[in-house]
């Protein structure tokens, strides 16, 4: 979420006062006099002292942020005091809006947390805030989603693995069935009928039945 903030931030300051957690309202940090620096770095470093979230990485009402502002606006501003008077009272109403956008976050539908806010000023001192949020700062909607997952994953791997096997057995089934259905041709040669068919029968059982069937061919005939 990103939003694009004027010089309203500036008008905020005009009463010299900053809005706390709670609406508790107490004095801004005062202007420094406005002078001259010898570069931009020794203003950044003017700034650094005065403002504890500008250049670096800090915690605002429990959020994350960061604020920056571009090398090439502090120059602008390090000899020219409207410049200054405009940047210093944009930066000192940055801690008012993170902590307000962070208390009004939590009033919205689901509670949200605000997870992390930044504040960067252009070359030209456009000023841009950027912010998120989120309903699950802890993490235990996404670790259900994830065993949600997981275990639909799992079911999945389940009922692939089931087919698979009945699709693996019918087709043995088949294969079987095939090899029963499968006619082999057997042949004997001689020259008496009697023995041929004892030959014929013997091929076909695969086993030797001349003695179990000794003239039982002569008895049917």
């Amino acid at each position: 979420m990103g939003m694009e903030v004027t010089s309203a931030a500036a008008r905020l300051m005009e009463n010299r006062t900053e809005t706390k957690a709670g609406g508790q309202k107490v004095a801004a940090p005062a202007a420094a006099e406005t002078r001259s620096y010898a570069s931009a770095a020794d203003y950044a470093k003017e700034l650094m002292k005065r403002f504890d979230y500008f250049g670096r990485q800090t915690k605002i009402n429990g959020v994350p942020t960061t604020v920056s502002v571009s090398p090439a606006f502090l120059e602008k501003c390090r000899n020219d005091p409207e410049k200054q008077k405009f940047l210093e009272s944009n930066l000192a109403a940055m801690k008012a809006g993170v902590e307000y956008v962070s208390r009004r976050t939590r009033m919205l539908p689901g509670n949200p947390v605000m997870t992390h806010a930044s504040y960067s000023v252009d070359a030209n001192g456009n000023i841009t805030m950027c912010g998120g949020c989120t309903n699950d700062p802890d993490g235990k909607i996404a670790r259900e989603n994830a065993e949600k997952r997981a275990r639909k994953q799992k079911e999945e791997a389940k009922r692939t693995e089931k087919l698979r096997a009945k699709k693996l057995a019918e087709r043995r089934a088949k294969e079987k069935a095939k090899e029963k259905a499968r006619e082999t041709e057997y042949r004997a040669t001689g020259r008496s009928a009697a023995q041929l068919a004892e030959s014929l029968l013997r091929q076909m059982s695969g086993r030797d039945l001349r003695e179990e069937t000794a003239g039982l061919f002569d008895a049917l005939i």
